[in-house]
């Protein structure tokens, strides 16, 4: 095989930029009567969250926090644990494996 059919010995290969923009043109007419764009609101006030949603929705999400600060704490303290006694076992080998070594007797 020569380097000619092998493009990683030597030879450089120019991709095309993934991350430039894709180039189309949609042309999509909405009938009468279609079902409105998703993310669009009727006249009316029909995108309103009555007040006692939102007061459940904000009793849920002050819940959802607790717990979440709840959890992570408690993974938090246990990863802490964890490499204390890590560091504690490392250092008590250096100990017993450098005793005649760095303070003879």
């Amino acid at each position: 095989m020569d380097s000619q059919e092998n493009p990683g010995s030597g030879q450089i290969v120019f991709l095309p930029d993934m991350g430039a923009p894709v180039p189309f043109q949609v042309n999509e007419t909405r009938h009468a009567g279609a079902a409105p764009e998703p993310g669009t609101r009727t006249p009316g006030g029909a995108g309103r969250v009555p007040a006692r949603i939102e007061r459940a929705l904000s009793a849920v999400r002050v819940e959802a926090v607790a717990q979440t600060e709840a959890r992570l704490t408690m993974e938090y303290e246990a990863r802490s644990t964890g490499e204390a006694d890590k560091i504690r076992q490392a250092l008590e080998l250096f100990q017993v494996e450098t005793e005649g070594i760095l303070f003879p007797r």
